[in-house]
């Protein structure tokens, strides 16, 4: 894809997709409106003239195939299966850390779920 929005001063967004819900299973992949539900979030967040570049962060292998098929940019990272909560923070701290230093980042906000 190609952003002609996209400018380095402008923020950067993570968005995290994992197959492993509980409660509804392949999530990230669902069909919303003729496209996987990644790739929906995905390109509202693209075409965004608050960011400069998006990426998909999964470990999911089907997931990474779809963001890439659709021409969109993966941060693919092979987890544990069974990660403890604890583990799976630690490693989203890690993670965070690496990609503010790859990118510069001197000021970040995270947003977090349920």
């Amino acid at each position: 894809m190609e952003n002609d929005f996209k400018n380095e001063g402008r923020a950067k967004a993570l968005i995290p997709a994992r197959l492993g819900s509980m409660r509804l299973p392949n999530k990230a992949l669902l069909d919303i409106q003729g496209l996987p539900m990644i790739i929906d979030v995905y390109r509202r967040l693209f075409y965004s003239r608050l960011l400069s570049n998006v990426f998909v962060v999964t470990d999911s292998d089907e997931i990474q195939e779809v963001v890439l098929w659709h021409g969109g940019e993966c941060i693919y990272r092979r987890i544990k299966m069974k990660a403890t909560k604890i583990e799976l923070q630690s490693m989203r701290q890690r993670l965070t850390q690496t990609l503010l230093r790859r990118f510069k980042v001197t000021k970040h906000w995270s947003i977090h779920h349920a």
